[in-house]
């Protein structure tokens, strides 16, 4: 079965208390399709859901306003604060944050609705999305309709990823992605010339939002071109026996591990190169004819990135919720991100397909 996938492991992963919204009439702000996450929260659907579907589902069909704050003063009369507005939820008017006077809302539905133009209405159907910390975040993620398989039913599928702050914290993020479905690996695509390494395109919550929508949407066509591309080199890898030697040496380079004065590895170095050998050896880098190839390599490496660095091994279980989130979600769209570009772009060094 599909996957709640790696954005849902911000609410879920570790049996931590979940931040998912509930609303004043008791229902929690989630919707999905697939497997139920551990908490049992949202409302599960049959199959992937439209734009439409997903919003009332999830019961993300409300506004925020942005109104006026004011200031209490020693006479017991208000005074407004001069460029200071809270954003409020409409159904419940609760204080998501303070912005300021040039802060443009995008609503839920808007929200929607940029993805929908973004990827061409009719050809995304949503598989998650819902909202945290009482509204104050929200997620959208698509699944696009093309897949690849890469050797013998290693099954890849492209998603798109909306994330949204209605608090002032944050931009409007959008990025495309993929899935590896055996393992929920978040990979990365091989970039077209002159893309560099933009994958996220931020949106600032400014009055001119609609124009940087129409540049990210131009930005984010080019995914089925870089998607093709994808493909052939990620079949390619699976195609590259490598030694001992080689992936230890991927390893290392991969996860920017140094050496001490001796020329050894640090302890926890060593450690992470065993983990990541371990890898190697898990069931989901077995499938078909992947055993010690380059694809297993990078595919072991985006496992250690989206499912274990995360989690301390000192503190554990013990971690807060603010912390696994934040580790989880530099995984996804942080550093994490930036690692796992470098891993596939080595990898691609063993690929006689130029990259």
């Amino acid at each position: 079965m599909l996957i709640i996938t790696l954005l849902v492991s911000l609410l879920c992963a570790v049996k931590m208390a979940h931040m998912l919204t509930t609303n004043m009439h008791g229902n929690v702000e989630m919707a999905y399709a697939g497997a139920t996450p551990w908490h049992g929260l949202g409302t599960d659907v049959e199959g992937l859901m439209t734009s439409r579907e997903a919003l009332e589902k999830a019961y993300l069909d409300w506004i925020v306003t942005k109104e006026l704050v004011y200031q209490l003063m020693n006479d017991g009369t208000y005074r407004a604060i001069p460029s200071k507005y809270a954003t409020i939820r409409n159904d419940n008017e609760l204080p998501l944050g303070i912005v300021g006077s040039k802060y443009t809302i995008l609503d839920n539905v808007d929200a929607f609705a940029f993805m929908d133009e973004i990827v061409q209405e009719g050809l995304a159907m949503y598989e998650t999305c819902g909202s945290m910390k009482e509204g104050r975040q929200i997620w959208i993620l698509a699944k696009l309709p093309n897949h690849v398989t890469i050797g013998e039913g290693d099954e890849v599928v492209p998603y798109l990823l909306l994330t949204n702050t209605h608090d002032g914290s944050g931009s409007v993020k959008i990025m495309p992605t993929f899935i590896r479905v055996v393992c929920n690996n978040t990979l990365q695509m091989a970039l077209g010339e002159g893309r560099g390494s933009k994958t996220i395109y931020n949106i600032r919550h400014t009055k001119n939002m609609a124009d940087k929508v129409d540049s990210a949407r131009d930005a984010i066509g080019l995914i089925n071109e870089d998607f093709e591309r994808t493909k052939e080199f990620y079949q390619n890898l699976m195609n590259v026996k490598l030694t001992h030697e080689e992936l230890e040496t991927y390893f290392i380079d991969a996860a920017k591990l140094e050496y001490n004065d001796k020329g050894e590895l640090h302890p926890r170095g060593q450690n992470i190169v065993t983990q990541l050998f371990q890898n190697m050896n898990h069931e989901t880098n077995l499938v078909g004819n992947m055993k010690n190839t380059a694809w297993a390599a990078y595919n072991a490496f985006t496992f250690w990135v989206d499912h274990q660095r995360c989690i301390s091994k000192t503190k554990g279980l013990n971690m807060t919720q603010d912390q696994i989130q934040t580790n989880l979600s530099n995984a996804l769209m942080g550093a994490g991100l930036v690692d796992k570009q470098k891993a596939l772009n080595l990898a691609l060094e063993y690929s006689p397909i130029e990259a």
